[in-house]
């Protein structure tokens, strides 16, 4: 297990930073390419469109590598037939809603676009999850083949179409592109065939698992997404394109370390194990996440608002600003995932719905401040604070309802966001008028301890995969 631990590793590693790369160089170029207003209009739709998915996400792709049964036929067909199912229906959905929302932000003349994007959970809801189920034996290539696809063909795609309208349908072709190829590179790439099928038996096994993320999914985006709602509504559609362009170069990496740490741990934790091998495996995730976010943070902080500074005109003077606070909000997000693994590796899966019940908290309360007129730092503090809340709440659930720990694993979370605090208050009120050279040095030498901190503990869970222990935790059943 170790050594494949360290080969999936490696692979899904290189793949997400190829990914990531993608991503966030498409970004980058298409905010250019398009302008701070024409960025507000396509966080519009694409606000709305995460929200119809999380609305609906039952967690099929996890059910996929968790349950006993993910290597049956009859499973994988059932899953299947459901995702398209969910897929057809949320296409629906998403162009009944897409005129309301598009006058929600201002931009009625975008309706079009709202529309089109309900062809994105019909694409994505095609994929072949034989690439998700071999994750389970450690077997990354085809899903890593699939994601840097996609991101490929929505780069040129995106910038091609960018350079010829100038316009937010750049964006839709960018989402359009990647959401089509990802389904259909994935039936080139997957072992077993496609198939649907329908058992009564794995349907009501799927439905238990997911209706409470179904539920916390609708909380997830409030928490996730509400933000953009909120200033878009009470800011206009500039000042949402500069949130929307902060937010993205923050998130893109972001999202790629969440796929690492779920790809290689999730397997891990889930795996049936005793209670005291359980507490070590989950500590160590802990350290290594807490490395990877702490060493995102000081690159995010100190990196990013010169890069924005350098890429763009005055237009997007306003990203500069809001991008570091975002990083440390984004820090909160992906320190969380530890507990989130967790949760979903015991089949705790109320415990992220009840913690997601108190990061939407947060929503009345930042609507309530941008209504007033307070500033986008005040709505972006507001959810700051609701996302430790919601980190909290998840480590508690996990200590009274498993009895798992809350040490050491809840001190290292404290120590890498406190770390990243100190580099944003240091910024901000010492290094604002400092060289690029010396941000930049300063990130590079605190990502180079973090990375040791990390292999350290990465070398850790290896061992202690030779090794193995027993316990008397219970376990979750597929």
């Amino acid at each position: 297990m170790s050594d494949r631990l360290l080969r999936g590793g490696a692979i899904v590693s290189a793949g997400q930073v190829l990914t990531l790369g993608l991503s966030f160089s498409r970004n980058l170029v298409l905010a250019k390419l398009i302008g701070a207003e024409n960025m507000g209009i396509s966080a519009g739709f694409l606000a709305t469109m995460s929200a119809v998915e999380l609305a609906s996400d039952i967690g099929m792709q996890k059910q996929v590598v968790q349950s006993s049964d993910a290597d049956s036929p009859e499973f994988l067909g059932t899953a299947h037939s459901m995702m398209l199912i969910r897929g057809l229906i949320l296409g629906l959905v998403l162009f009944l809603v897409a005129k309301p929302c598009a006058e929600w932000f201002q931009a009625p003349q975008a309706a079009w676009a709202f529309q089109l994007l309900s062809l994105v959970p019909i694409f994505k809801s095609l994929m072949n999850l034989d690439v998700i189920r071999i994750q389970r034996s450690m077997r990354f290539g085809p899903f890593v083949i699939v994601e840097v696809m996609s991101q490929v063909g929505a780069l040129v795609a995106g910038v091609i179409a960018g350079m010829v309208t100038h316009s937010y349908s750049a964006v839709m072709v960018a989402v359009l592109a990647q959401s089509f190829l990802s389904g259909a590179v994935s039936h080139f790439v997957a072992k077993e065939r496609y198939r649907l099928k329908w058992s009564p038996e794995h349907t009501k096994g799927l439905i238990d698992y997911g209706w409470p993320l179904m539920l916390s999914g609708i909380l997830m985006f409030v928490g996730l997404f509400a933000d953009r709602f909120i200033i878009g509504r009470a800011y206009g559609l500039v000042v949402l394109g500069n949130y929307a362009l902060a937010f993205s170069l923050t998130n893109v990496p972001i999202q790629a370390a969440t796929k690492i740490l779920m790809s290689l741990f999730f397997p891990i934790l889930s795996k049936p194990s005793g209670a005291s091998s359980f507490n070590e495996h989950y500590s160590q995730v802990s350290q290594i996440t807490a490395s990877a976010a702490a060493a995102f943070g000081a690159v995010a902080i100190l990196v990013l608002p010169t890069l924005i500074e350098l890429a763009y005109d005055e237009e997007f003077a306003e990203a500069g600003t809001i991008v570091a606070l975002i990083s440390v909000m984004m820090v909160v997000r992906l320190l969380r995932t530890t507990q989130s693994q967790g949760l979903l590796a015991l089949a705790e899966t109320k415990g992220l719905l009840v913690s997601n019940v108190v990061r939407a908290l947060g929503v009345p309360v930042a609507f309530g401040v941008a209504s007033i007129g307070g500033s986008v730092e005040a709505v972006i503090l507001i959810m700051l604070v609701a996302e430790v809340l919601a980190l909290s709440t998840s480590a508690f659930w996990l200590k009274y309802a498993r009895r798992v720990p809350l040490f050491p694993s809840i001190t290292q979370q404290i120590l890498a966001f406190g770390l990243v605090v100190t580099i944003f208050l240091v910024d901000r009120y010492m290094l604002e008028s400092s060289l690029p050279v010396l941000r930049f040095g300063l990130a590079t030498a605190l990502t180079a301890g973090l990375a040791y901190h990390a292999m350290t503990a990465l070398n850790g869970l290896r061992t202690s995969q030779r090794v193995g222990s027993t316990g008397n935790i219970a376990q979750p059943t597929g």
